[in-house]
């Protein structure tokens, strides 16, 4: 079984989070984002430390 491209991208995102790659993992959280035509803001290049990053992407996969 496997996942769908959403859940795949933001395992992605997770992992470049966890390893201190924060911008890069939540480029990818902007580009799941649009992808499902969210209308949200973009969180990349806001600053965001990890932690707070961490949370965005809690809540993506909420709603993912």
């Amino acid at each position: 079984m496997a996942g769908s491209w959403e859940e795949n991208a933001l395992s992605r995102a997770e992992a470049l989070i966890y390893t201190s790659q924060i911008e890069q993992g939540l480029q990818i959280v902007d580009q799941v984002r649009t992808a499902q035509g969210a209308a949200l803001p973009a969180v990349a290049g806001t600053g965001l430390t990890q932690p707070q990053a961490i949370a965005e992407l809690r809540r993506e996969r909420r709603v993912a």
